[in-house]
């Protein structure tokens, strides 16, 4: 029971830290600026291209699979990486992202028949304001982090080890 335990407090960490990936994105004023003038059509090739760097770095920091900036419509304004789902299951992500007002943790999914994956999704609004403007949605590969981590299974297994030891004279 102890080892079960410890699993289960180690998967809620585990969740616990990508929620707050999303919550300290999303209090982020000078981000939200950045991604609010990317959404609404006026920021410049260099604001754009900044951006996509921050991306592709935050993903590398971070593990997750690709960066999505999304406009309400469905739009992807800014990609970094493969996606894993077509633009009807983002149109859910959304519409659940906006109807919740608060950071998402997509379950497990595979629904257009791609790999596995779970996404970390942000509502994307400026400081003072109640609007929200976009999203910002991250892709985990459960294979790279996850599921490792629910069979790394510490204690007896069906494996062993030999130690030879020579004593010298």
């Amino acid at each position: 029971q102890a080892i079960a335990d410890l699993k289960v407090e180690q998967l809620v960490a585990w969740r616990r830290e990508r929620m707050q990936d999303g919550r300290a994105l999303s209090a982020d004023r000078d981000l939200m600026r950045s991604m609010n003038s990317v959404v609404t059509r006026r920021a410049g090739t260099d604001r754009k291209q900044e951006l996509m760097r921050w991306l592709a770095d935050f993903c590398g920091a971070y593990g997750y699979a690709n960066a999505v900036l999304w406009d309400l419509d469905g739009n992807a304004v800014l990609q970094y990486g493969e996606l894993y789902s077509g633009s009807k299951h983002f149109g859910k992500i959304i519409e659940a992202v906006t109807r919740q007002r608060q950071v998402v943790l997509d379950d497990l999914d595979n629904e257009d028949g791609g790999a596995y994956h779970l996404s970390i999704n942000v509502p994307l609004k400026l400081a003072g304001e109640q609007q929200i403007f976009g999203v910002l949605s991250f892709a985990i590969d459960p294979e790279q982090h996850l599921f490792p981590m629910v069979v790394r299974w510490p204690g007896p297994q069906r494996r062993g080890e030999s130690l030879r030891v020579r004593r010298k004279r």
